[in-house]
C-alpha cells in the first residue's frame, strides 16, 4: 500500500485519519443523542388555564428558552455529522485508490 506520494507512512495516515473520523462521528451522535434528551425533558408542560406565579412562569420562560438552544446545537451537530460523513467518505475512497495504486508507477 503506497500513498500518492509513494510512501508507506501516507497511506498509514489515510487509515489512522479515517479511523480518527470514524471515532469523531460515534463521539457526536452520542452528544446529539444527549442533546435530543435534554431538549425532550425541557419541553413546556402545558398548564394553560391554570394560575402560575411570575416566579412560576419565568422559570417555564426559561426551560423553553434552553430547549430552543438545544434544538439549534442539534442542528449545528447535524451540520458536523454531515461534514465528517463527507470527510469519511472521501478518506475511504482516498484510500481505496491508495490500494490499487501500484507502487513506482506514474
Amino acid at each position: 500500500m503506497f500513498g500518492s506520494e509513494g510512501t508507506f507512512l501516507s497511506d498509514s495516515g489515510l487509515a489512522a485519519r479515517l479511523a480518527e473520523l470514524r471515532e469523531r462521528r460515534m463521539l457526536l451522535r452520542a452528544l446529539q443523542g444527549d442533546v435530543e434528551i435534554a431538549a425532550g425533558a425541557l419541553a413546556p408542560s402545558d398548564v394553560t388555564g391554570s394560575w402560575r406565579s411570575a416566579a412560576q412562569r419565568g422559570y417555564a420562560e426559561r426551560r423553553s428558552e434552553l430547549a430552543g438552544e438545544l434544538h439549534r446545537a442539534a442542528r449545528h451537530l447535524d451540520d458536523a455529522l454531515a461534514g465528517v460523513a463527507a470527510a469519511i467518505e472521501e478518506a475511504t475512497v482516498a484510500l481505496a485508490d491508495a490500494a490499487t495504486r501500484i507502487p513506482g508507477a506514474p
